[in-house]
């Protein structure tokens, strides 16, 4: 287990592994998305039969100023399911708001 989707993400791209699951809490941090590790929500860690089971009772939100998750190019198949995004108002002025940004592919 990891602390951040960004250690996740790495540790799944050093791994070769193509998906992080986020257990059901707040993660305040923006994503750079990497083409073919999908993002998957609303595993349940605590659950005593079968650790990270997804739970329809667990909710996993991730929120960021600005940009939430950044896809800057996807080449392979790539999903982001199974949580609630909150994209909170910039910190600089002038700024967009996006929940999820594809710049390229």
């Amino acid at each position: 287990m990891v602390d951040t989707i960004a250690g996740a993400i790495q540790l799944a791209s050093t791994n070769q592994v193509p998906a992080v699951c986020l257990s059901g809490e707040v993660y305040a941090e923006s994503v750079n998305v990497v083409s073919g590790i999908s993002i998957y929500g609303g595993f349940d860690h605590l659950d005593p039969d079968f650790a990270f089971r997804r739970s329809s009772s667990v909710t996993t939100t991730v929120e960021a100023p600005g940009t939430v998750f950044l896809a800057t190019t996807i080449d392979d198949e790539t999903h982001i399911e199974g949580m609630t995004i909150n994209a909170l108002a910039p910190t600089i002025p002038g700024v967009s708001t996006y929940g999820v940004r594809l710049v390229g592919g």
